[in-house]
């Protein structure tokens, strides 16, 4: 007996063909329609497509991945499917997929796809990624690994994966990691074991969480005005290995002793935060000393995904300090 596969369609370029006299796409095609471009789909895996959404990649927030999960924990609890493909617009793949990986608990793969190219191009990724993420969805060897993103035939774990250019059919790449395997024809290669995963699920998303990237001349000012305008929390991508100016010290400071998490990463795409090595004002010591959280290794991305749901959780500083840095 073939094995079930869910496909949940939210729109984005892969669902995009051209609409009215001046060419430009819009999301159009629904999940049967995507899957009705891959004649022999049914000798990999019998494909149950439902529509979640007909929108932008980038349109989707985070209610829509509480109400996303619930659908694919609603599904995957039947037991009538080996795991669920989400299709969807690739400016937010990045984000989404890490979002999903925190919020589900299931053993089940969940594999997040999208495509480069509209299927209105001859040159479209767009089968050949629905295809890849149907047989992903399949394979027993993706048990217990989490939410996978494919594209281009490889399988980038959540937590790592990037986007890393505007329009090439290699874009996603999980930066100083690599893929955890491949698809190749109708099977999975797996190159990794042991993928890291963590849990967390709020009832309903209520914290702001604002993402500020420090840049030449910058001050404290951009961290004092989110503070103001309502942020629970904020992430801030430092230089280097995790250094500040020391002109944005009172604002961190303030932020700190009012209660709101500040979280630290690094502009760098690939590398940990340092620990004890420099000591001027504004270093990753000093920082540190402060009360500043670090998310080392972690993009500034994915670090805020992360500290919302944390804080929309109810957890205090100090247990977001723990999620972050552990004991």
């Amino acid at each position: 007996m073939k094995k079930g596969v869910l496909l949940l369609s939210t729109g984005g370029t892969i669902s995009s063909v051209k609409k009215g006299e001046d060419g430009t796409v819009l999301p159009t095609l629904s999940g049967q329609e995507l899957v009705a471009t891959l004649p022999g789909i049914e000798k990999v895996a019998l494909v149950d497509a439902r529509e979640f959404s007909k929108v932008p990649g980038h349109y989707l927030g985070f209610q829509e991945m509480l109400e996303l999960s619930g659908r694919i924990e609603d599904a995957l609890s039947s037991r009538d499917y080996s795991g669920v493909v989400v299709t969807m617009g690739t400016n937010i793949i990045e984000e989404a997929s890490y979002c999903l990986d925190l919020l589900l608990k299931l053993d089940a793969p969940v594999v997040v796809t999208g495509a480069m190219r509209n299927p209105s191009l001859p040159s479209s990724d767009a089968q050949m990624n629905l295809y890849n993420s149907i047989v992903a969805a399949s394979s027993s060897l993706l048990q217990r690994v989490g939410c996978i993103v494919c594209m281009n035939g490889e399988l980038h774990h959540a937590r790592y994966v990037a986007k890393t250019n505007t329009v090439s059919i290699s874009s996603f790449q999980s930066p100083g990691v690599g893929p955890i395997g491949v698809v190749r024809g109708d099977r999975v290669v797996k190159y990794v074991e042991n993928v890291q995963r963590e849990h967390i699920r709020p009832a309903k998303m209520r914290a702001r969480v604002d993402l500020i990237r420090y840049c030449m001349g910058m001050d404290g000012t951009l961290l004092e005005a989110a503070i103001k305008l309502g942020a629970k929390g904020v992430v801030v991508e430092a230089w280097g290995g995790g250094h500040l100016v020391p002109a944005t010290i009172p604002a961190i400071q303030s932020a700190i002793a009012s209660g709101v998490p500040v979280v630290m990463t690094s502009r760098c795409i690939s590398g940990e935060l340092l620990e004890n090595v420099y000591g001027f004002e504004g270093s990753e010591t000093h920082l540190k000393r402060l009360g500043v959280i670090f998310a080392s290794g972690l993009p500034g991305l994915k670090a805020r995904i992360k500290l919302a749901l944390l804080i929309s959780d109810g957890k205090n500083p100090e247990q977001v300090r723990v999620a972050f840095e552990g004991s």
